[in-house]
């Protein structure tokens, strides 16, 4: 029954393909727990989740995970309001801006370049 009304996202069930389910879930208006650890596709799937507003649907622990499921899959009202949010997420902020996005990864792209012409220490760039 949880399976069904909530997407469960870090369950192994591919490699390389994981954040692309993710985002793809997420893009679908399918909110998605996240479990951040080691791996490429889990810290993806938390930063997402933190992008669009929902910093709720990411677990610090397989415990946590487990809790958050069955909260969200017993208590429907919950899972509605989690729903509304994340659709009105859409609108309000970036991550689903593909405009402003590559705006800003093209300024990203272009501060690298110039730190790398420029010979200065290399820096995180946000």
């Amino acid at each position: 029954m949880l399976e069904r009304r909530f997407r469960f996202g870090n369950m192994p069930h591919g490699k390389e393909s994981k954040w692309v389910d993710w985002t793809v879930a997420l893009c679908a208006g399918i909110p998605t727990l996240a479990l951040p650890h080691t791996q490429f596709f889990q810290r993806v799937s938390a930063s997402a989740a933190v992008a669009v507003n929902l910093p709720e649907l990411v677990a610090k622990t397989h415990e946590d995970y487990t809790a958050i499921a069955i909260s969200l899959g017993r208590n429907r009202r919950k899972h509605r309001q989690l729903i509304e949010r994340y659709r009105a997420s859409k609108t309000a902020t970036p991550f689903f801006d593909s405009r402003v996005w590559v705006q800003d990864y093209e300024a990203r792209v272009r501060r690298m370049w110039d730190v790398y012409v420029q010979h200065k220490q290399a820096m995180h760039i946000i």
